[in-house]
């Protein structure tokens, strides 16, 4: 590859080979990779590799890179004209960090958000949970998964766990547009705990994710209290490191501040 730009790329860290052993199609590994060159992409003004030098790059057909790059035209990622080459037009997708209502509006990006739920149902709560809810080992809650995507590639997971007194009326819909409406007709929120950090992709995200499991990823938890200071619900959110960033806004006033 002999454009400077995509040497950058390289340069910064973007793993270009595909695992031929991996599960996942070769056209969605493509795919993948495209998305994290173009995120990372050092300079708008320059042209991006051609159909030829990605075939190369890959080791795949024509077709497989030309309907790849097609998908990351169409959803904006990508602008192609005809005798002007291939250039870029991304930026990382950024989630604001709070506890707002309308989960899709929390993303900024000019790719959709789509929100499925993966599971919904009571088990029996995780060592970890249990604690970050101060309830005993295998008590019941109401344990929520979801996946969150862009058109071109899913983005990021889901867990929310709610002890059954507070989980009264959450619908299968609340779990998909955001639970903290139907949490606040069921308790006083007050406060929220939150921790960012990074980590790598498990194999169970690896596959909702079509991602090589250990991938980085970043994640974010969190536990949301009642005014008696119990914990109304726990969550905890993994991304593509790659695709994502996390925003946050402060209020500062004469206690914060000095």
């Amino acid at each position: 590859m002999k454009k400077r730009g995509a040497d950058s790329v390289v340069r910064s860290g973007v793993d270009l080979k595909l695992d031929r052993r991996s599960p996942l199609p070769l056209y969605v590994q493509v795919r993948s990779r495209l998305l994290a060159m173009i995120m990372a992409w050092p300079d708008e003004r320059e042209q991006f590799p051609t159909e030829a030098a990605l075939t190369e790059i890959f080791g795949v057909s024509r077709v497989t890179v030309r309907g790849a790059l097609a998908e990351l035209a169409e959803s904006g990622y990508l602008q192609r004209q005809r005798g002007a080459g291939t250039r870029v037009r991304a930026h990382k997708v950024e989630e604001k960090l709070s506890l707002g209502r309308n989960l899709a509006k929390k993303w900024i990006s000019g790719d959709p958000m789509k929100i499925s739920v993966v599971s919904f149902g009571t088990v029996e709560a995780p060592a970890s949970v249990a604690a970050a809810l101060k309830l005993a080992a295998g008590a019941p809650v109401l344990a929520i998964k979801r996946l969150r995507a862009m058109k071109v590639a899913p983005i990021s997971v889901d867990w929310r766990y709610v002890p059954p007194e507070f989980a009264k009326g959450v619908t299968r819909t609340d779990a998909r547009t955001g639970i903290f409406a139907a949490l606040a007709r069921n308790a006083g929120l007050v406060r929220a705990d939150m921790e960012v950090e990074g980590c790598a992709a498990n194999a169970d995200e690896s596959e909702l994710l079509q991602i090589p499991e250990g991938t980085a990823m970043l994640s974010h938890s969190f536990a949301v209290y009642d005014k008696t200071d119990r914990p109304v619900v726990f969550g905890r959110s993994v991304a593509r490191a790659d695709l994502t960033r996390y925003a946050v806004k402060m209020d500062l006033t004469p206690e914060t501040v000095g």
